[in-house]
């Protein structure tokens, strides 16, 4: 039933058709389709001109932030050698710190020797007192 209906649809409609192109009024029918047509184009025509006036702006911005990106590029490189730079001079005063470390060991180790010898002379200078002090009670009483 369904493809009956769908047939005398279809049907209908070229006969519709048919009576367009082929009865009385088809000078007109054919004006009307020809004015749709010249508006429907017409509207095409503007939307386009949009479209154009939208591109052109936006090629426009597009070579502004292709300028843009160029500096931003240069920039980048720029700071890329800098930290290039800072790199090296880290690791330069990296080596130096490493050297001031040794030094500050031997210092201590200096240090130590020293404290070590002071300690020794505290002890030989104690030794000096006892025996300065046996050869000064053993000496004569001072002549007035």
């Amino acid at each position: 039933m369904a493809g009956e209906r769908e047939q005398i649809r279809a049907l209908q409609v070229r006969v519709s058709k048919l009576e367009t192109w082929a009865g009385p009024g088809q000078a007109e029918a054919l004006a009307a389709g020809l004015r749709a047509v010249r508006t429907d184009v017409a509207v095409i025509r503007r939307v386009q001109g949009q479209h154009t006036a939208m591109l052109s702006a936006l090629s426009q911005d597009a070579g502004r932030l292709t300028g843009s990106m160029a500096v931003q590029q240069a920039d980048v490189a720029g700071l890329k050698q800098d930290a290039a730079v800072l790199k090296g001079d880290v690791a330069g005063l990296k080596r130096d710190v490493a050297v001031l470390k040794g030094d500050v060991a031997g210092l201590k180790a200096d240090v130590a020797v020293l404290k070590a010898d002071v300690a020794g002379l505290k002890s030989d200078m104690a030794d000096v007192k006892a025996a300065l002090a046996e050869v000064l009670r053993r000496l004569p009483p001072a002549a007035v």
